[in-house]
């Protein structure tokens, strides 16, 4: 099973890696009722999951039909329900009135949604929260595409048109590690200071105004799948390695988390980089393997013993394993092709065993892209 086929759960298409978003949208007023209806069919056409919300009395057979619903709940309540569970909110009409309704459950740029205004006569599409980090300008400028209005943007690298590493991290699906060494990055390519830019993966298109590749300035970016600390350095990691696992049956989730903890540590690589653990296809009801992806927050990928044979390279084999699962190998292999870009991982680690069970990992070569180029970068 290849990335296109796993990672639509994670909301990330394998296209440029394009974050989707689950959005709510929201209308206070008749005018404004067409708007919605407008942008809730536009943003399903373009795969996003969607849902749009207006008033009872304003509520029509063609509403119905694009798939508006009636809100049942006070603004505030809406709003409350809408932080909880949405990426993106988008409110037509005043901007005073979203702002009071959002204020209550703002916490921060690391986990409040996208939220974006337009005003019922589709003059202005305001991003109005979470601009980078959360995606808003992107959205704000969608909306405004969607409904003719203008996008009003006011985060400063935008203003100055200038590269900002939360953005950048978002779009590529890269884990922002340290949000105050990111407004010290911001600050110094505002103030054009260069800012060191170091990658484990081969990037796409033109390195931005202000980043010297390689450089080891005061203020830095590394994008890294390993566990690493150093003053100065902004970690953003990528999801891009798999754990490929072998047990008993019966495996309890504490044996295996302890096992991939260790091999994690002997290898230095964090543990925010896993993205996939993975296994064969007689493993998909081991309730400790499931437990232990579930605890990692990343999908249990499983491959028919006929798929794992097909995988390329040279593994650690067992005529004891093949016996019993019809490959000679299975960590290895699952390793070399859970969520693999390209039809192959690289092996990080081949086959450690003990206990039971037997562990590898698996690199996946993602790429790292720029906007607005397609030639290779650095």
């Amino acid at each position: 099973m290849l990335l296109s086929a796993i990672w639509p759960a994670a909301k990330v298409c394998k296209t440029a890696w394009r974050i989707r978003m689950k959005l709510e949208i929201i209308s206070f007023t008749e005018q404004g009722a067409g708007l919605c209806a407008k942008l809730l069919t536009a943003f399903r056409s373009r795969g996003e999951e969607c849902r749009g919300f207006i008033l009872g009395r304003y509520m029509k057979q063609e509403y119905e039909d694009a798939g508006l619903e009636k809100v049942s709940a006070t603004l505030t309540e809406w709003t409350k329900e809408a932080f909880l569970s949405a990426d993106g909110v988008i409110f037509i009409g005043a901007a005073g009135i979203a702002v009071r309704a959002a204020a209550p459950y703002i916490k921060s740029k690391a986990e409040d949604p996208a939220v974006v205004v337009i005003d019922a006569g589709a003059s202005f599409a305001i991003s109005l929260l979470s601009g980078h980090l959360g995606g808003a300008n992107d959205l704000a400028r969608t909306a405004a595409k969607i409904t003719g209005a203008v996008p009003v943007i006011t985060t400063a690298t935008d203003v100055n048109g200038r590269f900002a590493v939360d953005e950048f991290a978002r779009k590529n699906g890269l884990l922002l590690t340290d949000l105050y060494k990111a407004k010290r990055i911001s600050a110094d390519i505002l103030d054009g200071r260069p800012v060191g830019f170091f990658s484990d993966f081969q990037t796409v298109g033109q390195l931005p105004d202000g980043l010297e590749a390689d450089q080891w300035t005061e203020n830095r970016i590394l994008v890294t799948y390993k566990d690493q600390k150093e003053e100065g350095g902004l970690l953003l990691v990528p999801k891009s390695v798999v754990i490929g696992i072998g047990c008993r049956r019966g495996t309890g989730e504490a044996e295996i988390a302890e096992r991939a903890k260790c091999l994690l540590e002997e290898m230095n690589i964090s543990k925010s980089a896993v993205a996939a653990v993975a296994s064969i296809d007689l493993k998909r009801d081991e309730a400790g393997l499931l437990a232990f992806a579930e605890q990692m927050g990343v999908p249990a990928v499983f491959f028919t013993a006929e798929e794992l044979s097909a995988a390329q390279g040279s593994f650690e084999e067992s005529e004891f394993v093949k016996k019993t699962t019809g490959v000679g190998n299975v960590c290895e292999r699952a390793a070399a092709l859970a969520l693999a870009e390209d039809g192959q991982n690289e092996l990080l680690a081949g086959k450690r065993s003990g206990g039971g069970i037997t562990m590898a990992l698996g690199l996946i070569r993602r790429k790292i892209r720029f906007e607005g180029g397609t030639s290779e970068g650095v």
